[in-house]
């Protein structure tokens, strides 16, 4: 079409107002990525896949091989840009990237992080991308779980962390990714990473994660007590001990018998004043 160097020879700024629109109607998958890279500014680039997803999603009884290997080549592409950060927490994206077999798109990351998470053969900036990528919990725990507990950096176990919070707190587009067994499975993950970690920015979370996913604070997890009790009992993590005896008043709520035993176990410890006064007063923790 002569309007597509038409197209091509404008502002990004430009572009991306029109792209905001849609995309043009000459733009087909075979040409997509030349299109798609020719483009004069980030914005326009992701707006471009964005509205290249929005036109597959629409026509999901229509869809060719042909339609769909520039969609799984721009996203698999290194490095992304940044403006995927907007599309990716888009409805009509998650969409899209339903279309496609994620586990697939990005195997090799997810064998090196479930295999080998301890080599930076996935690096963070690699991780945060993936993070875009919603997978069934069940592979969810074998890959960022394996991330979470031996990652390659304390950053890439947060980052791990953080996509794993993404489940334990039902995060609209996740979901239908999770079933009750697998959500079983990722607090013991959790309470994993509390017996085995001297690190705060590391327990914190877990801490939240565990007790997003207590359902019953009548008959309190006694695994998850004892871990938050190792936690208390840990002075090189006090930067966690807050949450942990926030955590522990919060899922005795209703089991009374319990929190006084608990608050027996860990009376002794070497609390900071601020972690104590929970032990006589749980409105410090609102």
């Amino acid at each position: 079409s002569d309007l597509h160097p038409l197209f091509l020879s404008l502002p990004g700024v430009h572009q991306a107002q029109a792209l905001l629109q849609g995309i043009p109607a000459f733009l087909e998958g075979k040409n997509f990525l030349n299109f798609q890279a020719n483009l004069n500014s980030e914005l326009a680039r992701s707006l471009a896949l964005q509205g290249y997803c929005q036109r597959l999603v629409q026509n999901q009884g229509a869809i060719s091989d042909e339609d769909l290997a520039p969609l799984k080549q721009a996203l698999h592409s290194w490095p992304p840009y940044r403006g995927l950060r907007s599309p990716f927490s888009k409805k009509e994206f998650a969409a899209c990237v339903k279309l496609l077999r994620v586990d697939e798109l990005f195997s090799q990351e997810y064998l090196s992080m479930e295999f080998n998470p301890e080599q930076p053969q996935v690096s963070e900036l690699r991780l945060q991308y993936l993070t875009y990528f919603p997978l069934p919990l069940e592979k969810a725990l074998r890959t960022w779980g394996a991330m979470a507990a031996r990652g390659h950096s304390l950053r890439a176990k947060r980052i791990a962390l953080a996509q794993l919070a993404k489940y334990a707190n039902a995060s609209a587009l996740y979901k239908e990714y999770t079933t009750e067994s697998d959500l079983i499975d990722l607090k013991h993950v959790y309470i994993k990473l509390l017996q085995s970690n001297e690190a705060s920015e590391l327990i914190t979370p877990a801490i939240s994660g565990a007790v997003a996913l207590q359902k019953d604070s009548v008959s309190a997890d006694s695994e998850l007590l004892t871990a938050l009790s190792q936690v208390l009992s840990n002075l090189k993590i006090r930067g966690s001990h807050f949450s942990a005896m926030c955590a522990a008043r919060k899922v005795t709520k209703e089991a009374s018998g319990v929190w006084d035993t608990f608050r027996l176990k860990v009376q002794d410890f070497t609390l900071d004043a601020s972690v104590r006064a929970v032990l006589d007063d749980a409105s410090q923790c609102d």
